[in-house]
């Protein structure tokens, strides 16, 4: 009888070694198990920044790009306006010029025709 109680326990001792040997089989592997889901959290958040980064960076780029380029415009569009104005100055004084020189010749004329009239009259 007493075989069979030491048995008992020794059968009894070894289940709970046993459990307890399970717990801290189960308790390594979640532990571990939580390291790589933490490494692979981080892994996969650093690449997601990366990559935001990288198209933060290339929407900088592009908005510098459509900056310059309208600040272009900008100094293209005063230029051709400011061409305009010269132009349009150009323009009324050659035709103030004209105005005078046709003037002239009326006036050169006029004085010419008067002269052969007062000669005629004479």
């Amino acid at each position: 009888h007493s075989l069979t109680s030491q048995l008992k326990k020794e059968q009894e001792e070894l289940n709970a070694a046993k459990n307890q040997y399970s717990e801290q089989v189960n308790q390594q592997v979640k532990s571990e198990l939580k390291k790589q889901e933490i490494s692979l959290q981080e892994k996969y958040k650093k690449e997601a920044e990366e990559e935001q980064s990288e198209a933060i960076v290339s929407l900088q780029k592009e908005v510098a790009e459509k900056s310059s380029k309208i600040k272009e415009l900008n100094k293209t569009s005063i230029e051709v306006e400011q061409l305009k104005r010269e132009k349009e100055e150009l323009a009324d004084s050659i035709k103030v010029e004209s105005e005078k020189k046709l003037n002239q010749k009326l006036a050169t004329e006029k004085e010419r025709i008067q002269k052969e009239e007062k000669d005629k009259n004479e």
